[in-house]
């Protein structure tokens, strides 16, 4: 039960909605979507920090990673990839490797640049060689 608390607080349940993040730097919104992995219980999500602007949203740090329950796993070789639109229509691509972690682990980037308004911002997890996740995405709001 302490997992699903801490992972809701994580990943699971969205704690700002899109309207509440305008004009709130450090406002967080989550998404997240079942995959395969080593429990009853896997997602892969992704957690967007940032503001709305005039031209988009100002993103602060986006992380992709994975969550899983109810039994305690080390979770290794958690591949993420996170992906969007920049303001400016150039492509967002970042690659990296969650550190070993109980439960809940997750690739944090920090791009600090306006993303499109009304574009995705996504991650998709790969867990060892076996799963990988649907991407799990963030609507930048308008």
């Amino acid at each position: 039960m302490v997992l699903a608390a801490i992972a809701a607080i994580f990943f699971l349940t969205p704690v700002a909605s899109a309207s509440e993040a305008e004009g709130d730097l450090g406002a967080l919104a989550s998404q997240c979507v079942r995959m395969s992995g080593p429990d009853r219980f896997n997602q892969g999500c992704v957690k967007v920090t940032g503001d709305s602007t005039d031209s988009g949203f100002f993103v602060e740090r986006v992380s992709g990673g994975m969550v899983t329950e109810p039994d305690v796993r080390i979770l290794c070789d958690v591949k993420v990839e996170l992906f969007g639109i920049f303001a400016n229509n150039v492509h967002y691509n970042a690659k990296g490797v969650a550190p070993c972690k109980p439960n809940i682990t997750y690739f944090e980037q920090f791009p600090r640049a306006e993303f499109k308004k009304g574009s995705l911002l996504c991650a998709k997890v790969t867990y060892g060689s076996m799963a990988t996740s649907e991407p799990a995405c963030y609507t930048i709001p308008n």
